[in-house]
């Protein structure tokens, strides 16, 4: 049925059905046990699908794209779910619904990790900061409230979803660490110390480079320097 090659599938969660995408732009649902396609492909997307996932009650499809979107589709009609969701500056290459099914997470070569409101298409934080290279993978943990990735910079990172929109330490990709919400850079990290550092939203980090850990719990910046300096230290 798929013009191209297939990138992606899966199973709903009765086992009766599967889903594919492909880099013919398209998503397919097929009948598990006889192979035949159950109703027409979903268009929308303008390059290759690259994943797509049951959501946990089989009654939605998400898909995530080259063309920087993730789209939820109806999975019985094929018609989309609300808007696309835009947020990527890069190719998405995994997406992944919450267990409740309310959230999504996805994955892409901008190197980040971002969250949906899997109704409204909404962000929900983030986007998670902290990968050197493009995010190939990712998940969520069984309880929602952590999210996995796995990465071209050679680790896998566990982020607390609670963190995505609190004032926490974030690298960005050209290795500057800024304090959100204050876009002000603090400091640079050098390449080679970037792959391993563990930041304020990765409550564990797996890394053949081990891990570095930096403490800010004392640090002060911009109008705050004065609390550094004492009449003592003259």
């Amino acid at each position: 049925g798929h013009s191209n090659f297939v990138t992606s599938v899966a199973f709903s969660p009765d086992g009766e059905r599967i889903v594919s995408g492909s880099s013919d732009n398209t998503v397919r649902v097929w009948n598990a046990r006889t192979g035949a396609p159950e109703g027409d492909p979903f268009q929308g997307h303008s390059d290759f699908v690259t994943s797509v996932v049951f959501s946990p009650d089989g009654e939605k499809i998400v898909s995530g794209s080259w063309d920087y979107t993730v789209r939820v589709w109806n999975a019985k009609t094929g018609a989309p779910e609300g808007d696309t969701f835009q947020g990527h500056s890069g190719l998405v290459t995994s997406v992944a619904f919450s267990p409740d099914g309310e959230r999504i997470v996805s994955g892409s070569y901008d190197n980040t990790v971002r969250v949906w409101n899997a109704r409204t298409g909404a962000p929900k934080g983030g986007p998670f900061q902290g990968h050197s290279k493009w995010v190939n993978s990712v998940a969520f943990s069984p309880d929602g409230e952590r999210i996995v990735s796995g990465s071209g910079d050679n680790t896998v990172r566990v982020w607390s979803t609670q963190n995505g929109q609190n004032n926490h330490w974030i690298l960005d990709n050209d290795g500057w660490v800024t304090h959100s919400p204050n876009p002000e850079k603090v400091f640079w990290i050098p390449p080679e110390f970037s792959h391993p550092l563990s930041i304020h939203q990765n409550p564990l980090i797996i890394s053949g480079y081990g891990y570095t850990d930096i403490s800010f719990d004392n640090c002060v910046y911009g109008e705050d320097w004065t609390q550094c300096y004492s009449e003592s230290d003259e």
